[in-house]
């Protein structure tokens, strides 16, 4: 494996933890997103991570605590009996987590984890090959069984098991990828194609909630299209947003550029719903009273603003402010704002 210099200032500040599980006969190995974001060069290594660095290891939970407990300020361990140790030590916050391995029942995809002691098995159970790339955090070394710098260097997304395994045992693992394809500018490999296409059904035993969080993930990279594309190629779209027409979708797919404001993308995707249906829908995928509230406001005064600008070519600010007032006591005020951009966009449907 290689050696790489990439991670040499961020391995300086994890020296005394490396050391410690060294001397204690344990591995330990940087995981994670930072991983894959500065091999993509999306980060220069050495700057102040936004979250925290995540570590493996072979170290049993209350190991990684004992090993951690003397050069820490703050330790939790709330999340010990999954694996995962978290600490604050000098300025690096880190959760160190142990080899895992998973198995899944057809109808769930919670795993049930089992500690290891393999580091090619934990990176096996990863969702995607880019994902799945380590650096030792006592040698430098990079750790890549499954090929991921090479994808990163094709912007290529695979799994690192055959995606029928992957996307059989955790069915969001589909949604993630329209996000990493569009966040990346990635091609999908066609195998992993033709398994989405082939277990889009498996979507229906992950919650609404988590469906929730992937699309408005989705919706707030830079440019979404290339994901919303993926979804509705394989039959995914009409599984997150139910009953949205093929047409609907590719409308606002086309659309996204158009702005940045996840509000307004939100409302594209529901904007061919009746307001009944717009909000049965989204209280069905739980969400909250906000949220829900502003995709409705926006698609409301959207359509009051094009029904004025129907009659008035070039409406004035009064009217327009007028709006506002329409909107209810609770409105926002930047929404009339957004109403207009969305009024606009919706002309052309």
């Amino acid at each position: 494996m290689l050696v790489v210099t990439d991670f040499a200032s961020t391995l300086v500040r994890l020296e005394p933890i490396g050391r410690v599980f060294r001397e204690a006969g344990h591995e330990l190995h940087l995981v994670g997103g930072m991983v894959r974001d500065v091999l993509l060069g999306l980060v220069r290594e050495g700057d102040q991570p936004t979250g925290d660095l995540d570590l493996t290891t072979d170290a049993r939970p209350d190991q990684s605590r004992a090993l951690l407990a003397p050069l820490a300020s703050v330790i939790w361990d709330q999340g010990a009996r999954f694996g995962t140790i978290g600490a604050k030590v000098g300025e690096a916050m880190v959760e160190v987590t142990t080899y895992r391995s998973e198995s899944y029942a057809a109808d769930s995809r919670k795993p049930e984890v089992r500690f290891g002691d393999d580091l090619e098995v934990d990176l096996s159970r990863r969702d995607f090959t880019i994902n799945a790339i380590a650096v030792s955090v006592t040698t430098g070394r990079l750790e890549d069984p499954f090929g991921g710098e090479e994808d990163l260097r094709a912007r290529r997304l695979r799994t690192p098991l055959g995606p029928d395994v992957s996307f059989v045992d955790d069915p969001l693992r589909m949604l993630r990828a329209a996000r990493f394809i569009a966040r990346f500018d990635l091609d999908a490999d066609p195998a992993l194609e033709a398994a989405a296409s082939e277990h889009a059904h498996r979507l229906g035993i992950v919650s609404s909630e988590r469906v929730r969080e992937e699309l408005e993930r989705l919706l707030s990279v830079s440019d979404p299209r290339p994901g919303t594309e993926f979804l509705a190629r394989h039959g995914l779209a009409e599984l997150v947003v139910s009953g949205v027409e093929p047409s609907a979708w590719q409308f606002a797919t086309t659309r996204f550029r158009e702005t940045t404001a996840l509000e307004l993308r939100r409302a594209l995707l529901f904007s061919s719903f009746q307001p009944k249906q717009a909000r049965a829908r989204l209280e069905a995928m739980r969400y909250s009273r906000h949220d829900s509230n502003v995709t409705l406001d926006l698609l409301r005064l959207a359509a009051s603003v094009r029904r004025l600008q129907s009659h008035e070519a070039q409406p004035s600010d009064a009217s327009l402010r007028r709006l506002v007032a329409s909107a209810g006591a609770g409105a926002e005020p930047q929404i009339i704002d957004q109403a207009v951009v969305l009024a606009a966009i919706l002309d052309d449907l």
